[in-house]
């Protein structure tokens, strides 16, 4: 036994084609609603709502605007630039249907909706339109019924400008104690279950009907005037002269109107997946270190600098620098940041214990409070006494470990230190060390030229490691 669960919309209903079958109208524009339903609801809930592409407003780099009053006529009352110049562009609205603008210089008398009637900033905003044109018969006049549909675009205004939420999480009503996971939010996201995560506004417009073009008029097209695309913030100006008689003459100010905040965008797989690999992202990172203007080949893997080298490396430690990619703030470059600690084995129990270098910062051209290099010098009273006196400590060997504190680093964006180390290599993902510490450490051998002493008075080289198994109490 059937049982009628719903009402099936009309254009669900899809014709069956026979042989010899009589083809009507109206069965040929069911299929075609039919596809373009079924299009609609698939763009919409896969893609979303949104610019996909271009939609460059403003003239292109280097090319000066086109000086045009508002009418195009050439007599006019003041000049101007009164043309936007934008190019082609496909978007999505958020009811999956597809807005393409094959490019073109939009001007005031072109848009639809309410005209400006000021100067100041507004939001120019795309339109889903359509226009019914009939083809001409031969004696030049037209057909009574309709034989074409021609969809397209329209372009409006609306005073003011706000932003998009463009990489931002939603502003949802869960509690402080509220624990979800990842089904739990898709499961509220798409309007599956009423938890507190909001759903997504243009997904419920899959079950709604597509409005009718019949609201609003402009010339010939009719569009949607409630539902556009915000595709950027623009400045109208008086474009007249001081001493025009005519009165204020509104257009498009020159001005770079502000894009990348203000437009939705339709988030592609190639996009989502560069996103989620960081590529927006150009974090500051430890370039290089140098020592006598000479890159210096530090790794964290375990190897051994002789003392004679460390000594000659500390003695000239004016001639150490270090390196960023970008410009980092110096008030965030201080003895606090940047660290060096020599670390000292104990004799009876070969605890390492730390001890920190006392360093003063220096840096290199700086530019409006940002420096893309420093130079580290060491107090002489301290290399004087653990260095070059032949009671220093250090020269039972030791570790010497720079570190930079990425998470109290800034670059010119706001950004931390990208702490990845010197050696990586990795190219199958991003491994990004957002705010970590930066550390690089160097093993110091020691320096046994005590004949008869407690290492033997063999004169050579010992690790660390060895050392501290092998001194004396």
């Amino acid at each position: 036994m059937s049982q009628k669960i719903y009402q099936v919309p009309d254009w669900a209903k899809r014709p069956v084609f026979r042989e010899k079958q009589r083809l009507t109208p109206e069965r040929l524009n069911r299929v075609h609603e039919h596809q373009m339903q079924r299009l609609r609801m698939t763009l919409l809930g896969v893609a979303g709502s949104g610019v996909v592409y271009g939609f460059r407003i403003g003239a292109e780099k280097g090319e000066k605007p086109e000086k045009q009053n508002q009418s195009g006529k050439q007599e006019h009352c003041g000049n101007g630039d009164g043309k936007l110049p934008v190019s082609c562009g496909l978007a999505l609205d958020c009811f999956g249907r597809q807005l393409y603008w094959p490019g073109g210089a939009l001007e005031l008398d072109s848009l639809c909706g309410e005209p400006p009637t000021c100067a100041g900033s507004y939001t120019l905003s795309l339109h889903y339109a359509e226009r019914r044109v009939s083809d001409e018969a031969g004696c030049g006049c037209k057909h009574e019924q309709t034989d074409w549909v021609e969809e397209g675009v329209v372009f409006t205004l609306s005073k003011g400008c706000c932003e998009a939420a463009c990489g931002e999480c939603p502003d949802n009503c869960c509690k402080d104690d509220t624990c979800l996971d990842a089904c739990d939010y898709a499961c509220g996201h798409t309007s599956s279950t009423n938890n507190c995560i909001k759903p997504d506004a243009c997904l419920t417009n899959v079950c709604k009907d597509v409005p009718k073009l019949c609201d609003a008029s402009c010339g010939d097209w009719f569009y949607d005037a409630d539902h556009g695309i915000a595709l950027g913030c623009v400045d109208i100006c008086d474009l007249s002269e001081k001493s025009d008689k005519c009165g204020p003459q509104l257009g498009f100010c020159a001005a770079q109107p502000e894009v990348c905040h203000t437009r939705p965008y339709v988030y592609r797989n190639p996009l989502l997946y560069e996103l989620i690999m960081g590529c927006q992202r150009d974090l500051p990172k430890v370039e290089a270190l140098y020592w006598k203007k000479e890159k210096l080949t530090v790794t964290n893997s375990k190897t051994l600098m002789p003392w004679q080298q460390f000594s000659e490396l500390i003695n000239h430690a004016n001639l150490f620098s270090i390196r960023f990619s970008k410009p980092i703030e110096i008030a965030t470059l201080h003895p606090v940041s940047v660290l060096l600690t020599i670390f000292m084995q104990e004799r009876r129990t070969d605890y390492w214990e730390g001890r920190r270098v006392p360093l003063l910062i220096e840096h290199q051209s700086p530019h409006n409070g940002f420096t893309q290099g420093i130079t580290l010098k060491i107090a002489d009273e301290w290399i004087d006494a653990e260095v070059n006196d032949t009671r220093s400590s250090l020269m039972d060997g030791s570790i010497a470990e720079l570190t930079i504190r990425g998470a109290m680093l800034r670059d010119q964006c706001g950004n931390m230190l990208d702490a990845a180390p010197l050696d990586y290599t990795g190219k199958n993902y991003r491994q990004e060390m957002l705010g970590d510490d930066f550390v690089v450490a160097i093993c110091v051998g020691a320096l046994d030229n005590d004949k008869g002493g407690k290492n033997g008075g063999n004169g050579k080289q010992q690790s660390p490691k060895q050392l501290g198994r092998n001194q004396d109490a």
